[in-house]
């Protein structure tokens, strides 16, 4: 007598695989997706560095009445910006960067500094803003930062996690001020 013996896979056991396959999909596309934030948070944040040092370089040296006072285009001239960048053209005055986030560099000069530049940063996703407020931009003496501004809140130091986490979801703007 022969025993006849199926060969396969039952349906429960299928069922099974599939729901394994699809849990681990899930994870490492959210896996995948944060490292992906993480990526442009942290480009956002070197374009923003690199811009400030390569503006702190050039100011002291720009002179407002030789260009109608368009200090991005005076930096994009002299080729003193992040290579990452983007210049948006003749007639404008900022920059594009990683995800469509922009920078608005202007000088801001007064009769007792004639070294202070602004930058706008605009376009930041909630993520983006919280690093860029919460970062440590160092002070006045070591690297010339003086204060940022973003929506109605103004600080002259990184903003704590419960304030950063208020101005990031009413405004996707910042804006730093240098001398």
């Amino acid at each position: 007598m022969i025993k006849n013996s199926e060969n396969g896979r039952s349906m429960l056991e299928m069922m099974g695989v599939l729901a394994v396959i699809g849990v681990l999909s899930v994870g490492g596309l959210n896996m995948m997706t944060k490292m992906s934030n993480s990526r442009k948070v942290n480009a956002v944040m070197d374009e923003v560095g690199g811009l400030v040092t390569k503006a702190r370089g050039i100011v002291r040296e720009y002179d407002p009445s030789l260009d109608g006072n368009n200090f991005a285009k005076y930096l994009y001239n002299s080729k003193a910006y992040p290579s990452e960048l983007e210049w948006c053209g003749d007639n404008c005055d900022y920059f594009l960067g990683t995800d469509d986030v922009s920078y608005t560099i202007q000088y801001t000069h007064s009769s007792s500094d004639k070294s202070l530049f602004k930058v706008e940063i605009d376009g930041l996703t909630t993520e983006m803003c919280m690093a860029v407020v919460t970062n440590n931009w160092g002070s006045v003496a070591t690297n010339g930062f003086m204060k940022m501004t973003s929506g109605t809140t103004t600080s002259d130091t990184a903003m704590g996690i419960g304030t950063a986490s208020n101005v990031c979801e009413d405004d996707s703007s910042v804006t730093l001020f240098f001398r």
